[in-house]
């Protein structure tokens, strides 16, 4: 944990502010350990570098499962190519446009792909945050020593930061798997400073309709046979594509497909909705300047 985080956070059910204690700190000044005390004494545990805002994964489990199979393979996520191309096509945010030092929150940030784009421009602070334990400690591992990463575990809807704090937030690919999609939008809405842009993006109805065919048989598998069974999908996917004589994607790897469908197939929560129901949170949470996106259910908008 980077010292300076500590003047962004608060308790996330009182909004107090935060006493660092007992705290742990390594050669390059990183806070390594150490407690996080609220007013009311409700205590908060740094621990390897994280700040931790609640006690386990909960229905992120197979998540951090994902991560640790990820972790064994982790260098073909590491030269992944076109994280700018679909950041900037989620987000409609040019990272090399952006001309003023800017506060992102990145939320739900996984192994921190986009935290570690957005954190190549040392004028950009970003703030990731995810429930999954083994995705927040495996994105430490990927960018949590640059001084303008901030990375935290917490639950997206009981953040621990005062309201109007960033310039930028966005969630890609994550707020359908939340229990209520739209009341998880609807709580990172008062953290966005005035004139500040969101943007997210979900799975649309029809990315989804044979996995979540699929999904009715694999949650109820264990998670280590769908991992198998999803280790075969890039080789049918393969298949497919020769036979019908189409080409295959300039980024097309294996291991990257093949997670891909274990994330499709496992976790608790996959929701789909269309750009007309994300336009609508939008309106309902008052943003203005709303746009729908290239990419399917990408909406973005700004509060004014």
């Amino acid at each position: 944990m980077n010292a300076n985080l500590i003047n962004y956070l608060v308790c996330p059910t009182t909004k107090s502010k935060l006493k660092l204690k007992n705290e742990t700190i390594d050669n390059s000044g990183q806070i390594k350990s150490g407690v996080l005390v609220a007013e009311n004494q409700t205590q908060y545990p740094i621990i390897n570098y994280i700040p931790r805002f609640i006690p386990h994964d909960a229905y992120t489990d197979t998540f951090s499962i994902q991560r640790r199979f990820i972790e064994k393979k982790f260098h073909k996520w590491q030269v992944e190519t076109n994280r700018q191309q679909i950041f900037e096509a989620s987000t409609n945010i040019k990272i090399d446009q952006i001309d003023k030092q800017s506060l992102f929150l990145d939320a739900g940030c996984g192994y921190g792909r986009f935290c570690e784009l957005i954190s190549n421009n040392p004028d950009q602070n970003v703030i990731g945050v995810d429930m999954s334990s083994t995705s927040i400690e495996l994105a430490q591992k990927y960018v949590g020593n640059r001084k303008n990463v901030h990375l935290i575990q917490c639950d997206l809807t009981q953040l621990p930061f005062e309201h109007a704090l960033f310039d930028y937030i966005f969630s890609i690919g994550v707020l359908h798997h939340t229990p209520d999609p739209f009341y998880s939008f609807e709580q990172l809405v008062p953290f966005l400073k005035s004139s500040g842009q969101i943007s997210i993006w979900v799975y649309p109805p029809e990315m989804k309709k044979i996995d979540n065919l699929i999904r009715l048989l694999t949650l109820k598998m264990p998670k280590r046979l769908v991992f198998y069974l999803s280790m075969f999908m890039p080789w049918i996917y393969v298949i497919s594509k020769k036979l019908r004589k189409r080409p295959m994607p300039e980024n097309f790897s294996y291991w990257p497909c093949t997670m891909s469908f274990f994330d499709s197939w496992t976790p608790k929560y996959a929701s789909v909705h269309t750009a007309v129901d994300v336009v609508e949170w939008f309106e309902n949470c008052g943003l203005k300047n709303i746009s729908v996106l290239n990419r399917r259910t990408s909406v973005t908008g700004k509060n004014e």
